[in-house]
C-alpha cells in the first residue's frame, strides 16, 4: 500500500545525478527514459495541493536487469533539495513509502511537491528524487521523516538528479531504474550554489534567498 505523508511546512537543514553511477544526466525534459523499450505511463490521479499540476511528480522504479536477486522491500522515494545536504542525501521535503514492494515488475509511484509547501525551482533550485528498496526498514519513513534517504550496501537505489519543478511545465514523468548498490555513494553529492531563475514562481519559501 502506498502512503504520502505530509508535514507541518517546514525546511529541515541538516546540522546535526553522480558519485557511483556513471550513466546519470541532468533531466532537460519531462520525461527521462533509459531506453526505448519501457516508458511509465504515469496515469496516477490526484489533485495538486495547490493547484497546480506542475506540482506533480509520477513514474515508475523498476529494477536493472541482473542488478540483484532482491525483489522485494519497502520502497522510499524522497524529493530533496540539491542546494544543500549533500552529505545526508539533501534537504527533505517530502516523501512516499510504498510497504512490501516487488521490484520483478515495475512500480508506479505519485508525489506531490506542494503537499509539503510550494517551492518551485524558480525560487528554490533543482531537485533529486532519491529512491531505495530498503531491504531492513532500516530507512524508516512510516510515521514521519525517514530516518535516512539513502541506502545501505546491497540496497538497490537511485538517485535522479537536477530535477527542475517548474511552476510552468508538464508534470514530470520519471523511469527510475535502480541500478546502484554501493550503499550511502549511490545518493550523496557535493553541495553547491542555489540555482534560481529570474522568474519567480511565488513559493512560500525561497532557498535561494539564503544559499
Amino acid at each position: 500500500m502506498a502512503r504520502t505523508y505530509t508535514l507541518p511546512f517546514l525546511i529541515l537543514i541538516a546540522c546535526d545525478q553522480e558519485v557511483a553511477i556513471d550513466t546519470d544526466v541532468p533531466v532537460t525534459s519531462p520525461t527521462e527514459t533509459v531506453d526505448t523499450d519501457y516508458a511509465p505511463e504515469c496515469a496516477m490521479k490526484g489533485k495538486s495541493s495547490c493547484n497546480n499540476s506542475s506540482s506533480i511528480v509520477q513514474g515508475a522504479v523498476r529494477l536493472k536487469p541482473g542488478l540483484t536477486d532482491e525483489t522485494r522491500g519497502n520502497l522510499l522515494i524522497t524529493l530533496v533539495h540539491e542546494a544543500i545536504g549533500g552529505g545526508s542525501g539533501g534537504v527533505y521535503h517530502i516523501h512516499t513509502l510504498i510497504e512490501d514492494a516487488d521490484l520483478r515488475e515495475p512500480v508506479p509511484f505519485r508525489l506531490d511537491m506542494c503537499d509539503n509547501g510550494a517551492m518551485w525551482s524558480e525560487d528554490n533550485g533543482e531537485y533529486s528524487l532519491q529512491v531505495v528498496l530498503d531491504l531492513n526498514g532500516s530507512n524508516g519513513g512510516k510515521d514521519a521523516v525517514p530516518i535516512s534517504v539513502l541506502p545501505e550496501p546491497g540496497e538497490p537505489s537511485r538517485r535522479m538528479r537536477n530535477l527542475w519543478m517548474s511552476c510552468s511545465q508538464e508534470p514530470l514523468c520519471l523511469d527510475v531504474e535502480l541500478r546502484c548498490m554501493d550503499g550511502s555513494p549511490c545518493g550523496t553529492f557535493t553541495d553547491d550554489d542555489c540555482n534560481a531563475d529570474d522568474a519567480s514562481c511565488g513559493s512560500d519559501v525561497s532557498l535561494c534567498t539564503f544559499y
